[in-house]
């Protein structure tokens, strides 16, 4: 499904101003990665798009859609969000995570965040507490849950990071795998999976430096900037 999520000189902020003026297109299915260092403001975007963080000034649009129409029950069968940092919940499961997203407004199934897990590969952590996970075990389990629930369009917070080499591979794998049938947005850090996405926009200090095809953007010049390496 053709998903289009819009910005439109959007303004974000919390006691004080993250993100000023910002403005771009991610036109799905497609990976867009919004790349930058910490403290750039790449969770504060993908915040806005889940209304926990309302913007000061401008619209986010979906499917033309402005947000503010869209209700908070009506949110789950349209955006998934795996964040980058988790509450442990000590008294559920691995699989009830899952379960506890929705797909096309109704709870995903057992069997369904059954076979979610086993193509991530965490199938023999389903009945583990996910409080006793680790950090990177943690991190696949809300991926698969955001994979579960076949949302128009996947927010995915540092998707990458606290994974060893395999699981980053699967992890990438499916990321890729998904940006295929919906609008996959993705805040990183991480070079290797900006240059596979098929757009991005470059943040340092809350403003964008640079957007567009990852092949133009990524310079060495780009890079320093963004980094200072």
């Amino acid at each position: 499904m053709a998903t289009e999520v819009r910005f439109e000189g959007v303004k974000l902020g919390y006691v004080s101003e993250v993100i000023s003026n910002a403005t771009f297109e991610a036109v799905g299915p497609c990976l867009f990665v919004v790349l930058g260092p910490n403290g750039s403001g790449k969770t504060t975007i993908l915040k806005s798009m889940i209304k926990v963080v309302k913007p000061i000034c401008g619209r986010i649009l979906i499917d033309g859609r402005n947000i503010t129409e869209i209700s908070i029950g009506e949110l789950p069968d349209i955006i998934s969000y795996a964040p980058a940092d988790f509450d442990d919940q000590m008294w559920m499961s691995a699989l009830n995570i899952i379960m506890s997203a929705k797909m096309n407004g109704r709870w995903i199934k057992k069997g369904e965040a059954l076979y979610a897990m086993k193509e991530m590969g965490i199938d023999d952590l389903a009945y583990a507490k996910f409080a006793e996970l680790s950090t990177g075990q943690k991190r696949l389990v809300v991926l698969a849950r955001a994979f579960a629930s076949k949302a128009q369009i996947v927010l995915l917070d540092e998707p990458t990071s606290g994974l060893d080499m395999r699981n980053k591979s699967i992890v990438k794998r499916h990321i890729m795998k998904m940006s295929k049938r919906c609008t996959v947005i993705a805040a990183t850090h991480d070079m290797e999976l900006a240059r596979d996405s098929d757009r991005i926009i470059a943040l340092v200090g809350g403003k964008a430096i640079g957007a567009g095809d990852p092949r133009e953007v990524l310079t060495k010049v780009m890079i320093k900037r963004i980094y200072g390496l």
